[in-house]
């Protein structure tokens, strides 16, 4: 996996202990609970699906 340091080299290569650091912060208002729920699980699928696609990898900072 590449880690960000400019070569191909892992992580664990370099003698890096890799770590992933996620703090979601959601506010929904809807018609009520089951579709706020639902708004919510979506968009943790969403985010579940491009972490395991690897398309933050090597960048830092906040993402919409």
């Amino acid at each position: 996996m590449y880690d960000g340091d400019g070569d191909d080299a892992d992580d664990a290569d370099d003698g890096v202990i890799p770590h992933l650091k996620c703090d979601v912060e959601m506010e929904f208002e809807g018609p009520d609970d089951a579709t706020m729920n639902k708004w919510a699980a979506d968009v943790l699928r969403r985010l579940a699906n491009r972490i395991e696609k690897d398309e933050f990898s090597g960048q830092d900072g906040h993402h919409p």
